[in-house]
């Protein structure tokens, strides 16, 4: 039985390693495939697919998503790649890339260490509240990552406390932003001015 960790890392406007969005999702594959291992080929490109095809969000920001064995030693090498290239036409205007919705998630019950969260964007243009579409989206990323690997493949979160894997039951997204501060670009110039009094 793997399980597997699987890093997304979206791309915005910055082509640099330093600026990308990430976010991680595991996974139980209960090594049911006739062959005896993990595709892990085939979970890295349904990740992959899921972060691409979501509605509202657009995809033309570019997104890889890397495959890992829990079980390797750290640093752990990766098992599959899977990438869809960043448009070089996109022109969306978006909120800050700070801004984010949150689609939270557990196992069985709402308690710490059972709970994760998983934190989208970058999204179009801003408002006070996310609109509903946005919601929507987020809510079918969560249907997507259930369906990563078929029925023998569970989507679930890790707990390093408890060094545990919990099947993910339930979960929600709340209407309005969060704000994901490490997510913010370093500054390239800054504007001075002086009082003169």
């Amino acid at each position: 039985m793997s399980k597997i960790k699987v890093q997304v890392s979206t791309k915005k406007a910055s082509m640099l390693a330093r600026d990308e969005i990430i976010n991680t999702v595991y996974f139980d594959d209960f090594n049911v495939d006739p062959t005896g291992g993990t595709n892990w080929q085939a979970i890295a490109d349904q990740v992959r697919n899921v972060f691409r095809d979501r509605p509202n969000l657009p995809g033309g920001y570019g997104a890889t998503a890397k495959a890992y064995n829990m079980a390797d030693a750290e640093p752990r090498p990766v098992k599959a790649t899977a990438a869809f290239a960043i448009s070089t036409t996109l022109t969306i205007a978006s909120a800050p890339r700070e801004v984010a919705l949150c689609l939270s998630y557990y196992s069985e019950r709402n308690l710490p260490r059972f709970r994760g969260r998983l934190y989208l964007g970058p999204w179009p243009g801003p408002l006070e509240r996310p609109a509903q579409g946005y919601i929507d989206s987020a809510i079918i990323i969560a249907d997507g990552l259930k369906d990563v690997g078929g029925p023998d493949v569970d989507w679930g979160l890790w707990s390093p406390t408890r060094n545990a894997f919990s099947k993910i039951t339930a979960g929600w997204v709340d209407d309005e932003w969060d704000t994901v501060r490490s997510r913010g670009l370093r500054s390239t110039a800054r504007t001075t001015f002086t009082t003169n009094e």
